[in-house]
């Protein structure tokens, strides 16, 4: 009971000495606000990111005299047709001023179109987006040549163009559409990079707090009250509840700016839209998808899985990088000391997109069981129903991971934390792990 007492002190000094800081309540109160400027920077970006250009289109065959080439709906990309015949250098050139000349050649064949290339001539380098418009625009011009050639009718052409569209059904759950699983990945790739950044931000901080009290040899006075164990996890415990606290905190005020957001958004976007689009322009079929995706969704189990692996994923790491931060004081030694710390982290945020791409496939299943990266992608996986015996497995070889490497780091600590001006190595710090005491 003394003990405990003990570690119950510590977290409350840890907790309180940070939530009280002016970086912890800028942090808390900016981030949001950054995060939805973030998003706002990136459609921006993505808006004008493009420069327009122009394309001409000189049709020398006479064979696309009523074709239509569309330019993109954006207006980055204007394109215009030309009836007549082309040579680069000869009197027409000098009074092109388009960025990208499509040129199809005299004798040019609807049928064979692979016997004579359609040319382009530029002299900007073209975009991959650019690029890809414009050979869309020119197929599906000669498609249509084709179908008018071989005198295929309007309804036979919509037949060779239809696309199959596979409606999944799972054998035991009801049935998952497309939405669905665009949803659940974008549900995924939040939870798992939210507990990413949560594990090397908070990570680094107990690190650098343990760090912070060796130098000021505040550690020597609160040993002679409170063993190394119980400072340890008081440690990790305090700045555990303070990243949880932020991020209920983030949860409750991103919550509110979209309650309050969403109806000002909306109407902005109806009004400036007046005249040019109407409600037919949505497509009903789309919007019962989503209607149903979410309501397929149980939010419960990825929220509890979500909290538990955050927490187990803190602790286990939190663990290690406060035995690196008791190891030494030097901020060059504490970079490769921390780096294999760090390594299965940044491994499990690259893997976690394939990991959505295939949730049951054989990566997912083994790093979502492996403790050292089942934090980050067993919570991604949740939205898409994983097996019970998976989570379980998971949850369980976490917990003793957990258990395990805050035992090693507590022999560490113990160890580190009194030790000054001596260079350390990985050998020593395993000595101290399985080091006997006398």
């Amino acid at each position: 009971m003394l003990m405990l007492n003990k570690i119950g002190l510590i977290i409350g000094r840890e907790y309180l000495s940070r939530v009280k800081k002016k970086s912890f309540i800028l942090t808390t109160l900016i981030a949001p606000l950054g995060f939805i400027v973030f998003f706002g920077f990136v459609a921006f970006v993505s808006s004008v990111g493009e420069s327009e250009k122009s394309v001409l289109i000189i049709d020398e065959s006479g064979l696309f005299e009523d074709a239509v080439f569309p330019s993109s709906d954006d207006g980055n990309i204007k394109i215009e047709k030309l009836d007549t015949v082309y040579h680069k250098g000869s009197e027409i050139a000098p009074y092109i001023g388009e960025d990208v000349t499509i040129v199809i050649p005299e004798g040019f064949d609807i049928l064979r179109p692979e016997r004579k290339q359609v040319i382009c001539y530029t002299d900007k380098n073209l975009g991959l987006a650019t690029r890809a418009y414009i050979r869309n625009v020119i197929n599906d011009a000669i498609r249509k040549a084709q179908y008018d050639s071989l005198s295929i009718s309007e309804e036979s052409e919509r037949m060779l163009n239809s696309e199959v569209q596979l409606s999944e059904y799972s054998r035991t759950e009801e049935s998952k559409n497309s939405a669905y699983q665009a949803i659940a990945s974008g549900i995924g790739f939040i939870l798992g990079f939210a507990i990413y950044l949560a594990l090397f931000i908070y990570g680094t901080m107990i690190m650098k707090g343990v760090m912070e009290e060796k130098t000021n040899r505040i550690v020597e006075v609160m040993a002679s009250s409170v063993k190394p164990f119980e400072l340890l996890i008081g440690k990790i415990v305090g700045i555990g509840a303070v990243g949880l606290t932020q991020f209920v905190l983030w949860g409750i005020m991103i919550s509110i700016i979209n309650i309050v957001m969403t109806p000002l958004l909306g109407a902005a976007t109806m009004s400036a839209g007046a005249g040019e689009t109407g409600a037919e322009d949505l497509d009903p079929a789309l919007i019962q998808e989503i209607t149903i995706a979410l309501g397929q969704l149980d939010f419960t189990p990825i929220f509890l899985s979500f909290i538990f692996y955050f927490l187990g994923g803190y602790l286990l790491f939190g663990s290690l990088y406060a035995a690196i931060g008791a190891a030494t004081s030097d901020d060059g030694d504490v970079q490769a000391l921390s780096l294999p710390i760090s390594l299965p982290i940044i491994a499990s945020i690259i893997i976690l997109m394939p990991v959505l791409n295939d949730p049951d496939g054989t990566l997912a299943f083994w790093a979502s069981i492996f403790p050292l990266s089942s934090p980050i992608i067993m919570p991604a996986r949740m939205a898409f129903n994983p097996p019970v015996w998976q989570l379980i497995l998971s949850m369980a070889l976490l917990l003793i991971s957990f258990l395990g490497t805050t035992w090693i780091a507590a022999r560490i600590y113990r160890v580190g934390i009194l030790l000054y001006g001596k260079k350390v190595r990985f050998r020593e710090i395993i000595k101290w792990a399985f080091y006997k005491e006398k």
